[in-house]
């Protein structure tokens, strides 16, 4: 079967450094073709076509024949408006715009509810994160035909092996982000400043993106503010660090999935991660850290300074990720639905 793969963005994803909406579409496109699909890459910007590894390839949008493949799958809610009509269409939902957003959404309710609308009269598939966007999306169209399955991010098979430690001596406790709300920056700023009394540093690997954050503000100066690192660079710092956090923006699961926690836990980092993420679950199901309560300050600390002081097994961690929570994994969800349309069809 031939699957295109559709990436909304207009920039071109091969002229800067690659961001987790690039990872995660070159890594389900990978996994199809492990499983013998035909798989191209459509690129809705002026890249050239072009063969990015053995079988797969790059499409410009321009040069499309959509009726050549069997399967079209789109990446982000905008990419539904570059799809014609098709018998097959999967959809992906990262976040389910609704009017009950909370602030930091409500700008981008009245751009995404044409897409959702788009989605659900034109996709026979659905993704979402976690359940909670389900329940949501059945709320709001409730005689939707499209198949609604949870495919939360995954982590890749193969790492880079552990290489020289890129850190000064002493504790590290890593904060990887896109930062995406006010809420991250006050959460990292009181808990650098908390851990200074024990000696240990905070890194910061990622970026402000005041393009979303609802309040402009400010990293702590006590935090060491590494700056974007291209993603193949920063495996070093996740295997060297002591420990890996996650924030939650609100206490909403639904809207919190957080993607690093795949890649810390792949490395082996243990995590300490804030409740009321949809997959702060996985942090407890490998073993892999501790879950502390929402806001709470004093839970976090002396849950980082336990995890520092009695820390689980890396090898370990990383191998039930390995198991369980690959991108091999997230695309055979898939692949299973797709053989289940195709009986139906027949």
């Amino acid at each position: 079967m031939r699957i295109g793969i559709v990436y909304p963005v207009a920039t071109d994803p091969f002229k800067a450094l690659p961001a987790m909406n690039v990872i995660r579409w070159w890594a389900i496109a990978k996994g199809f073709l492990k499983l013998g699909y035909q798989v191209d890459l459509i690129a809705s910007n002026d890249c050239p076509a072009k063969d990015i590894s053995s079988g797969l390839r790059v499409m410009n949008i321009k040069d499309v024949r959509w009726p050549d493949y069997d399967i079209l799958k789109t990446c982000y809610q905008p990419a539904i408006s570059l799809t014609p009509d098709h018998p097959f269409i999967i959809s992906r939902i990262a976040h389910f715009m609704s009017e009950g957003e909370p602030k930091r959404f409500k700008r981008w309710f009245a751009e995404y509810e044409p897409y959702q609308e788009l989605i659900n009269k034109k996709a026979a598939l659905i993704s979402f994160t976690n359940p909670g966007y389900i329940e949501r999306w059945r709320r709001r169209f409730p005689n939707s035909g499209a198949i609604p399955v949870i495919v939360p991010t995954g982590s890749p098979e193969e790492i880079p092996v552990v290489s020289r430690d890129p850190f000064p001596p002493g504790k590290r406790v890593l904060y990887v982000c896109n930062i995406t709300s006010h809420h991250f920056v006050i959460k990292i700023n009181e808990i650098a400043r908390r851990l200074q009394r024990h000696n240990i540093k905070v890194y910061f690997i990622g970026m402000l993106n005041f393009g979303v954050v609802d309040i402009e503000t400010e990293l702590s100066p006590v935090i060491e503010n590494l700056g974007v690192i291209n993603s193949d660079d920063i495996w070093p710092y996740i295997h060297h660090a002591d420990v890996g956090l996650s924030f939650a923006c609100t206490q909403n699961d639904y809207e919190n999935e957080s993607s690093k926690i795949y890649y810390y836990l792949r490395a082996g980092l243990p995590v300490v991660a804030e409740e009321h993420l949809p997959n702060a679950h996985v942090v407890t199901d490998s073993g892999g850290g501790e879950v502390f309560q929402y806001y709470d300050f004093d839970d976090l600390e002396d849950k980082i300074l336990k995890t520092i002081e009695t820390p689980p097994q890396r090898q370990r961690i990383a191998g039930y990720m390995l198991a369980n929570h690959t991108w091999s994994k997230r695309v055979a969800v898939y692949h299973k639905e797709i053989q289940k349309l195709q009986v139906l069809k027949h």
